[in-house]
């Protein structure tokens, strides 16, 4: 079976912890033609903020955009996507291989995506 790697960075921002902050962010990334594959809004411990996270964020034109709302690239949290046609246990495979190879996730998220692993 194949399956498409590659490495992403994860784009973050801060944010006030209320309602549609979230959407403003990604409206202002549709805009620029970011199509997410993967967002995530998340309270750290300071109470009234948040923090957004955001992948992928290509090119001049989608790094500008993400600069103007307040993201940059993290220096600390990267990623890794995998994509290909979907089956039972294929999940387990790709995160024993990682083991193996001594690949430590703090956090592992995964979805479906019309019947493919992504």
């Amino acid at each position: 079976m194949k399956l498409n790697v590659e490495r992403i960075d994860l784009w973050v921002a801060g944010v006030d912890d209320r309602p549609g902050e979230l959407a403003v962010k990604f409206r202002g990334l549709a805009t620029a033609g970011v199509s997410l594959s993967f967002g995530l809004g998340r309270a750290p411990d300071k109470p009234g903020k948040a923090a957004v996270s955001a992948v992928p964020i290509r090119g001049t034109k989608q790094t500008t955009a993400a600069k103007r709302l307040g993201f940059h690239k993290s220096k600390s949290i990267c990623g890794v996507r995998a994509v290909g046609s979907d089956k039972p246990g294929l999940g387990l495979k790709v995160t024993e291989a990682l083991a193996v190879g001594g690949i430590l996730f703090r956090r592992h998220r995964s979805h479906l995506k019309v019947r493919k692993l992504t």
